[in-house]
């Protein structure tokens, strides 16, 4: 049976790696069997197509979800009759909190496929870290003021419930395994499904500058709906100086991560949970050094941004100008 292999997260756990691999790999993995979906089910309703269909996807009712799982399962079994595959692989992290929308779906394929699902997991000391900066900083995704890590953090924990529900609805498909930075992610994941990739130590990171996340978290500040990167990339507002946050209280509020182990134990039965249903030890591995950012480091650094945005901005002002007298000459 054609085995449909549902890579679903959890964030932050070199999803973009395995994603960057078997795209950069697609037609070498075709000739061996294996069809790369990407992140989005383009074969569906329109609606349901590119980076924001999942989430549109799982608002939909169980009727329209069933529905949509059935042209879906229609659509693959064409390709595995005609492109001889063996194996689908769809990889999207958004998937992770979706379960319970997404069963009646899954619950489709698996009517014509051996289906599997498998996630990565994360020792919650070092995932919160880095979502916090992903979805609380540099990707606003809530309303209001950028929320201090001790506020947010205790809500990005819960994300880890999610582990719960994919137990409950598909532990007789489920893989949980055990995410470390220092592991090669793209070939343990070739390991545990099977699928031959020649497979290189280069790893995908979303990451940027510590001085730079900084000046994220100052702009996105000034607003209060969310606020995409691409936001922050686009223009540099100007705005009353006097309102402007000092920069050691924003070192304070969201690059002090000094609450982490009380967040961490307040959800000790959820990680419990964890060690005793799918025998991981989520902190099996060492907890990372919380770097200590140096204020003047990252004041010298705010100001070689400075310089080079204001340049930048004198620039398109000055061709702007140009442009206005041109077409004040034409008049």
């Amino acid at each position: 049976m054609t085995k449909i292999i549902l890579h679903v997260g959890m964030g932050k756990t070199g999803t973009t790696s395995i994603q960057t691999a078997f795209l950069n790999s697609r037609e070498a993995l075709m000739q061996k069997g294996v069809d790369y979906l990407g992140l989005s089910f383009d074969m569906l309703d329109q609606n349901f197509r590119g980076n924001a269909g999942l989430q549109r996807l799982a608002r939909t009712t169980p009727e329209d979800m069933r529905r949509q799982g059935e042209i879906m399962a229609a659509e693959l079994t064409k390709r595995a009759a005609t492109r001889g595959t063996e194996k689908f692989v769809f990889s999207n992290e958004a998937a992770f909190g979706h379960c319970k929308a997404l069963a009646p779906f899954i619950a489709e394929l698996r009517r014509d496929f051996d289906v599997s699902v498998i996630l990565y997991v994360r020792n919650p000391k070092n995932w919160l870290p880095s979502a916090y900066n992903q979805w609380g900083i540099n990707h606003k995704t809530y309303k209001g003021p950028i929320q201090p890590f001790n506020e947010l953090g205790r809500k990005l924990v819960m994300t880890y419930r999610a582990l719960q529900d994919w137990h409950a609805l598909h532990s007789d498909i489920l893989t949980v395994r055990l995410f470390k930075k220092s592991m090669n992610i793209v070939e343990d994941f070739c390991s545990t499904t099977g699928i031959e990739l020649e497979v290189t130590n280069l790893r995908t990171y979303e990451r940027i500058e510590p001085a730079e996340s900084v000046l994220h978290a100052m702009f996105n500040n000034q607003f209060a709906t969310p606020v995409l990167p691409s936001h922050f990339e686009k223009s540099v507002k100007r705005k009353n100086l006097s309102s402007t946050p000092k920069l050691e209280q924003i070192l304070k509020d969201s690059f002090s991560y000094d609450d982490i182990d009380t967040i961490v134990k307040e959800r000790e039965r959820l990680f419990t949970f964890v060690k005793d249903t799918f025998g991981l030890d989520l902190f099996e591995e060492p907890q990372e050094p919380t770097k200590v950012l140096d204020p003047t480091d990252i004041r010298n650094r705010l100001v070689d941004y400075m310089l080079t945005l204001v340049m930048q901005q004198a620039e398109r002002i000055s061709q702007l100008e140009d442009a206005v007298a041109a077409m004040n000459r034409k008049a």
